[in-house]
């Protein structure tokens, strides 16, 4: 029995996408602790983005769960039977109910719909746009939306333009990394996101680039922070593209420029967090 109930709990923490949960969780908690966010206020928005990444994770796994059954992924929680998919369905609903309740009491009207908003478009994104060459748009308004929701839920002002743009960009340049990773995957089961429409090749450079323009976005925005900071921007940049081309070069490894991906997209995260930081 104990077996039974450790392998149901594995199942719903692998059905949630652990990693990409805690990832967006933590950075958007971080850039509103950096914004001056605090308290209760604090805890009340990480909660309701903790809430909403949760129900975005178990809707895509409850609603792509025949199509994980067709391509045999036996690590999928649904397909190794240890969660259903309409046990899914009913715990995305409560958690993306509580999630818009948190997001109002905690950003008030006004902010707290930008974050339903995000939410929305992630639902949108696993139901219908993921297999259409717009797979890409639901996580660049979602990205872009929170930045308001940080903003007009902290103090009522709009951000500065070049926060959502940022975000959009790390948005999407994320979504074409991962996506990457399972194009050919996707494309034996006949789903054709844009990673799927664009190839391999093509993806990854338009990864690079989507990451390379967010990163001198930044660069521009910190010069009148600091010319030092400024250039460690171009500086990551550089590096990291130098770091996984070389890796390429030598090992071979074909996950080198994901992995720089995730390095380069960190280190946008803590330069947006200095930027927030100094402008507040």
């Amino acid at each position: 029995m104990a077996g039974h109930r450790t392998s149901a709990l594995s199942g719903w923490v692998h059905a949630c996408h652990p990693l990409p949960t805690a990832a967006v969780t933590t950075i958007v908690t971080a850039l509103a602790a950096a914004l001056g966010w605090h308290g209760a206020a604090l805890v009340g928005l990480a909660a309701a983005v903790l809430l909403g990444q949760l129900s975005i994770g178990w809707s895509n796994d409850a609603h792509d769960a025949a199509a994980d059954v067709r391509a045999l992924r036996r690590d999928k929680p649904v397909v190794a039977g240890t969660v259903r998919a309409p046990h899914l369905w009913w715990a995305a609903g409560i958690a993306a109910a509580l999630s818009v309740v948190l997001s109002l009491a905690a950003a008030g009207w006004i902010g707290g719909m930008w974050h339903v908003a995000a939410v929305a478009m992630a639902w949108w994104y696993n139901v219908q746009l993921s297999r259409t060459v717009m797979s890409w748009v639901p996580y660049a308004v979602s990205f872009a939306c929170l930045a308001p929701f940080l903003t007009l839920g902290l103090n009522g002002t709009w951000p500065a333009v070049w926060l959502p743009v940022v975000l959009a960009l790390m948005g999407t340049a994320a979504h074409l990394a991962n996506a990457g990773r399972d194009l050919e995957r996707d494309r034996s089961i006949a789903l054709s996101g844009a990673a799927v429409r664009l190839g391999a090749a093509r993806t990854s450079a338009a990864t690079w680039v989507l990451l390379g323009i967010a990163t001198l976005v930044l660069a521009a925005v910190l010069v009148r922070v600091s010319l030092a900071l400024a250039a460690a921007a171009v500086g990551a940049l550089l590096a990291v593209l130098i770091a996984v081309l070389v890796t390429v070069r030598v090992t071979k490894r074909a996950d080198a420029p994901f992995v720089g991906v995730i390095v380069l997209a960190l280190l946008d995260v803590t330069l947006v967090a200095v930027a927030l930081h100094s402008t507040a």
